[in-house]
């Protein structure tokens, strides 16, 4: 009896420990454990003199880790990397890697909270709303609010940042002004507004000219997002953490504006006619933008850069051939907006190719693409691959699990 219970214990815990996944960093811990667990052994043989209790002890562990093994808990030991849940997301649409739908949702944009939560922009009545939604789908709050472009979460998740718009009656013409709204997560309450209407005839070289848009808009403004503790903001105090980064796409000029959106920090006006878009302050302190129409020789073609504003010179990210003459072109140019991202392993990139069509695509640190994918959807107006634009990747193992939709 005595020996059937010390080998019981003794067997269930070395199943259990070989057991565990191999991706766990346990492969060393395993074998420290099995180490441990035959001091222990050697030890209780020595000093514990009932062979029962020791018996009953190993059976005791293994018991308890088998419990906590298959009760699915998460060690505190597994890496947060590991337990992430990378996806892609695109308007309201969560995408796997190989970009399979995974969750749709009715609305134009999506915010995805870690309690399961969500955020959409979308049309009801003929108006646009803002509305925040609970995991198993009740209204949590509804802002009415014209949403284009973006419609991003802060850096501390508290705060929502929407690129809005308004109507100006001028000689006669209605216009329309971009409009930057920062929205609280929790109560839906604006904390700050401001309309581009506001920068022009303040001083700022920006906003020195109205070049209208489509006949109507004075300004195109696509990108909006606040800047995170960055090394830039010890040299240059407008790229402070909290500050917001702005841009302008057809003049094309980026704009940090400080956190009341009341006063332009600074202004950068980069070469070239147009094309300008998602505009964004990293943690290096560098900014990264893309260009759709970028003018290269005699052609056009897509582009990805990252900016130093303490030497102010800009760095070729994408594409890889462009850096080498008479290199093969990997794209054109856009045929209208797209995105970029810095990811832990290169950079994502959304561009929709004047000639091969849209396109997301990753690339390792030095900008040589990795992999290419067209959207599995068709677009059955088209019968091509439906257009994907402003794609992002995240980590939502949180919003999955606990999302009720």
């Amino acid at each position: 009896m005595r020996l059937a219970l010390l080998i019981t214990g003794q067997y269930l815990f070395s199943t259990i420990m070989r057991s565990m996944p191999s991706t766990w960093p346990l492969n060393i811990l395993q074998g420290g454990m099995c180490q441990v667990f035959g001091i222990l052994l050697s030890i209780g043989r020595t000093v514990v003199s009932n062979w029962v209790e020791m018996g009953g002890f190993l059976f005791v562990i293994g018991v308890i880790v088998s419990l906590f093994y298959f009760s699915g808990m998460q060690p505190a030991w597994v890496p947060a990397s590991k337990q992430q849940e990378l996806h892609y997301v695109s308007g309201a649409t969560i995408y796997d890697k190989d970009l399979h739908v995974v969750k749709r949702f009715a609305g134009r944009c999506g915010v995805f909270l870690d309690d399961g939560s969500f955020i959409l922009s979308h049309d009801k009545k003929q108006k646009m709303f803002v509305t925040k939604y609970s995991a198993i789908g009740s209204i949590l709050w509804e802002r009415e609010y014209y949403v284009h472009h973006q419609m991003n979460l802060s850096q501390d998740k508290k705060k929502l940042l929407v690129i809005s718009s308004e109507d100006r009656v001028e000689d006669g013409k209605n216009h329309k002004y971009d409009k930057f709204i920062i929205l609280d997560i929790n109560t839906g309450k604006a904390l700050a507004e401001k309309s581009s209407f506001d920068f022009f005839n303040s001083g700022s070289k920006a906003f020195s000219e109205k070049l209208f848009y489509k006949g109507e808009s004075p300004v195109h403004l696509n990108s909006f997002y606040d800047i995170p503790e960055n090394p830039t903001e010890n040299v240059r105090p407008e790229f402070n953490k909290d500050n917001y980064i702005i841009n302008d796409a057809f003049r094309p000029y980026v704009i940090l504006v400080d956190r009341s959106l009341n006063i332009v920090l600074e202004e950068r006006l980069f070469e070239g006619k147009n094309s300008l878009h998602d505009v964004q302050v990293q943690r290096d302190g560098k900014v990264l933008f893309y260009r759709g129409q970028h003018e290269v020789g005699t052609g056009r073609r897509a582009t990805v850069f990252k900016y130093d504003p303490i030497v102010r010179k800009s760095e070729l990210i994408f594409p890889e051939d462009l850096k080498i003459p008479g290199g093969e072109a990997i794209v054109g140019f856009s045929l209208w907006g797209g995105s970029a991202q810095e990811t832990a392993e290169g950079f994502l990139i959304s561009h929709n190719d004047s000639v091969q069509g849209q396109m997301t695509i990753l690339t390792d640190r030095s900008g040589h693409v990795v992999r290419k994918m067209l959207n599995p959807e068709i677009d059955r107006k088209t019968d091509k691959p439906a257009d994907i634009q402003q794609i992002k990747q995240y980590d939502l193992s949180e919003f999955l699990k606990n999302n009720k939709m």
